[in-house]
């Protein structure tokens, strides 16, 4: 277990505690207002509950609590006030909902990875209010993303003819 007081640690900016079998986190660390990446993968968890406190986390970017094959619920509520939040990982897990506040709230969400999340009806989610906005910023992510690419190898073969 991580212990009760890691909450006192006001400077934490990442913290991977994946793949110790843990099956909860400790509620204080939502006073960890600097933390920027969370890794708990691989681990043993049964309940998103215990992720509730991260919603007090408002640096926070990235989440991955993927690999935690018994994790049902859904995201917390609690992370629509992350709005610097650009990336969830849950795949493999028992998730079976992401609340519109995620959707709506968090602006620089632009990944959620749920592969293998067979509890999560993506029909459902999908109809979800707010889900279109977050696929605006998804694919428009990748758009920007694939004409960097090109751009920048185009560069590179100037650079070479030249």
């Amino acid at each position: 277990a991580l212990p009760e007081d890691i909450g006192c640690l006001a400077r934490l900016e990442k913290l991977d505690a994946s793949a110790n079998a843990l099956e909860t986190l400790p509620k204080s660390l939502g006073k960890c207002r600097r933390l920027r990446l969370l890794d708990v993968s691989a681990n043993a968890f049964r309940s998103t509950a215990c992720l509730e406190a991260l919603g007090r986390c408002v640096e926070l970017e990235t989440v991955d609590a993927s690999k935690n094959g018994s994790m049902r619920g859904a995201i917390p509520v609690s992370w629509g006030c992350l709005i610097k939040l650009k990336e969830i990982k849950i795949d493999d897990t028992k998730v079976d909902a992401v609340p519109s506040e995620v959707f709506l709230s968090c602006e620089s969400l632009q990944t959620l990875s749920a592969a293998r999340c067979d509890a999560l009806d993506v029909k459902a989610m999908k109809e979800t209010e707010g889900y279109q906005h977050y696929e605006a910023r998804r694919k428009g992510k990748h758009d920007k993303q694939l004409s960097s690419r090109v751009l920048m190898d185009e560069a590179r073969l100037d650079e070479r003819l030249g």
